[in-house]
């Protein structure tokens, strides 16, 4: 007979701290772990975009041509900010477009989908 057991799987033991945060709040355990994981990922956010805009301000060259409302391909813009600062060349292209979009920057797409086989001279 298999010694694995079928079915459900088990939950995970719930961590004091999330226990006294839900007692304190009135809610269930549950919820007072998915608001602690929803504020996290709301700093975490925060903190990106003030790197993002950190770092648009150094490159004073992108920033003025941003300021101008000279769209600049995506692409160029992911290799400048990963170029001046090494923690953002992990950054995917739709959270730099969300954080362009709040900001009301101007941005250019390649239609190829290829941004290195863009024409921009």
């Amino acid at each position: 007979s298999p010694s694995r057991q079928r079915g459900r799987p088990r939950k995970r033991p719930r961590s004091a701290e999330d226990v006294a945060e839900a007692d304190a709040e009135g809610v269930q355990p549950s919820q007072a772990a998915a608001v602690n994981r929803a504020a996290k990922a709301a700093a975490k956010e925060a903190e990106v975009e003030k790197l993002l805009a950190d770092t648009i301000r150094r490159d004073t060259e992108l920033y003025e041509r941003l300021l101008l409302f000279e769209p600049i391909e995506i692409s160029e813009l992911r290799a400048r900010l990963g170029a001046v600062e090494p923690e953002l060349r992990g950054l995917g292209e739709q959270r730099l477009r969300r954080f362009l979009d709040r900001q009301g920057l101007v941005f250019a797409s390649s239609w190829s989908g290829d941004a290195t086989a863009g024409n921009i001279r």
